[in-house]
């Protein structure tokens, strides 16, 4: 096995990562709402890779591929969900990350949020940008 081979191997698995993530993002986006649609997406995604796998097989150069598809689906679905459910949430504890979605986990309205973006109502504010009456803080222009 030539290191060209390797090479480009390497290239394809992590393209096939790429992939994943933004297949994991689209699926989450569009069909994705509650916990139980969740773990099912993660099955189905398995179940696909499984097959792939299988297919793939009888090509060397892309064999690994499916299995990278898979770590980025699963990546795509996790940050796309915008809660921390099963494993994750204990590994967001631990490494002390995704506190966003860890505050939706505990908040309960993930799924509401969740369900108003696939219908396309606009998401919540965090800001206000209205002017303040006495003038717009010490930075306004003058």
């Amino acid at each position: 096995m030539s290191w060209t081979f390797v090479v480009l191997a390497l290239v394809l698995f992590l393209f096939a990562i790429y992939i994943g993530f933004l297949c994991g993002q689209w699926a989450c986006e569009k069909r994705v709402i509650t916990k139980r649609d969740y773990w099912i997406a993660n099955f189905a995604g398995a179940a696909a890779v499984v097959l792939l796998t299988w297919v793939f097989s009888l090509f060397p150069l892309v064999q690994f591929a499916p299995i990278g598809w898979l770590g980025g689906f699963i990546a795509g679905l996790k940050m796309s969900f915008g809660e921390s459910v099963g494993p994750w949430r204990k590994h967001d504890e631990v490494f002390n990350v995704n506190k966003a979605h860890r505050a939706a986990a505990d908040a309960g309205d993930a799924e509401d949020r969740r369900r108003a973006r696939r219908n396309g109502a606009a998401d919540r504010q965090l800001i206000s940008v209205t002017d303040d009456s006495k003038g717009a803080g010490k930075h306004a222009k003058k």
